[in-house]
């Protein structure tokens, strides 16, 4: 399990770098962000609808079927996903030899540093990540046991923050940030709410209702980060850049998840919290020292008109970034 479990991890992080570099390839510029959020909606109502479903398979079917059914379901996506066909502006010419891996990864990551505005915000979300993870995911639930109620009161933090990203995703398709990058380093921010109202112990519906406001914010802020980086990376670097993101964004999660169990043993679990806590609001405010975080607007991209293939390329109009 743990070696198939691994693998699973694996296929993630291939998924996530080429699913942001595809959807580029696949509409016009000027729906970047509408096309990005019905994405995630469907998303998120996939996951919730899958895990109500699944809950109700396994009392009327029992596990292993659920884990059939499951199975099957997912292996039925790959015919569908070898359906699409991109406008890929690195296709292969038949003959040619293409740069090698080491090469694209240099490529990749030249581009990556260029721009202050995307390296700092992915050192934030390392950092922020990996508290958030240890206050929220690990320390939560041990919260919610002793001042909550139990599973049930973690239970109800969690659908709050499901319904959260539903509310997001539909306010995501109307409402575009002046500022793009400031509110997502500003969300990221934002992250600390939660664990904070968990150190609190406040009661379940204010921690219910601040899970649900962030799970909104983190939504529209990740259609954001989306659209900026297709309209603001090279399509051909797009997929390798987004590779160093998530690599550097998700990086330290398991390190949150191994020491917040031992701090908290040592510390007390609200301390550990605070201290997580601090730790969001510190780097955050850091991040906002960047020019580039705070003056890079969603209005300074200009699109070409569409081409044949209904695609539009986007062009840097008043663009600053390091």
């Amino acid at each position: 399990m743990i070696s198939l479990q691994t693998l699973t991890g694996i296929g993630i992080a291939m998924f996530y770098p080429a699913s942001q570099a595809l959807l580029p390839q696949l509409v016009p510029g000027a729906l970047l962000q509408e096309a990005s959020t019905i994405s995630r909606l469907v998303m998120n109502s996939g996951q919730m609808l899958g895990a109500a479903a699944g809950g109700l398979l396994v009392a009327a079917a029992g596990a292993g079927w659920a884990l059939t059914l499951c199975g099957v379901g997912m292996t039925c996506t790959v015919p569908l996903m070898l359906a699409i066909r991109g406008n890929s502006p690195r296709a292969p010419v038949r003959g040619e030899k293409g740069p090698g891996m080491v090469t694209e990864l240099r490529e990749g990551w030249a581009e990556f540093r260029s721009h202050t505005w995307l390296w700092a915000t992915v050192i934030q979300f390392c950092l922020v990540v990996m508290a958030w993870y240890a206050g929220f995911q690990v320390l939560g639930p041990v919260v919610a046991r002793l001042h909550l109620g139990g599973p049930a009161a973690w239970g109800a933090i969690t659908a709050a923050d499901a319904f959260g990203l539903i509310a997001g995703g539909l306010l995501s398709l109307r409402y575009t940030p002046r500022r793009p990058i400031l509110f997502v380093v500003l969300t990221g921010g934002a992250m600390a709410a939660p664990t904070l109202a968990l150190a609190l112990a406040l009661p379940l519906a204010a921690i219910c209702v601040t899970t649900f406001c962030l799970g909104a914010a983190m939504e529209v802020m990740m259609v954001q980060w989306t659209v900026a980086l297709a309209t603001r990376i090279p399509s051909d670097k797009l997929a390798r850049v987004s590779s160093y993101d998530a690599l550097g964004s998700m990086g330290a999660a398991p390190i949150g998840a191994l020491i917040a169990g031992p701090v908290a043993a040592a510390v007390g679990v609200s301390t550990a919290q605070f201290a997580a806590v601090g730790l969001i609001i510190v780097v955050s405010a850091l991040c906002l020292i960047p020019r580039d975080i705070r003056t890079i607007r969603s209005d300074d991209i200009v699109f070409t008109e569409t081409d044949e293939a209904g695609l539009a390329e986007p062009l840097p109009a008043a663009i600053s970034s390091g």
